[in-house]
């Protein structure tokens, strides 16, 4: 996509986070679970980095509705 070219490593972890938050939903939505958890995966990465819990726990949410789609019932 255009935005995820110009997105430089010096942006704020925010604004990368959802980003890729953003990227997980739709592809979710699109039923590209697998691209959509490896958008959801760098995100977990960046959070790491920036220790925000509340952005952790709606990620978390986001991830469970992927795999609640993929009728993915143990994960």
């Amino acid at each position: 996509s255009d935005l995820e070219r110009v997105m430089q490593p010096d942006f704020p972890v925010s604004l990368r986070v959802n980003y890729h938050r953003g990227r997980a939903f739709l592809e979710n939505q699109r039923h590209h679970y697998e691209a959509s958890l490896k958008h959801a995966e760098t995100a977990f990465a960046l959070l790491e980095k920036s220790g925000d819990a509340l952005l952790t726990a709606e990620l978390w949410v986001d991830v469970s509705a992927v795999h609640l789609n993929c009728r993915d019932w143990p994960k």
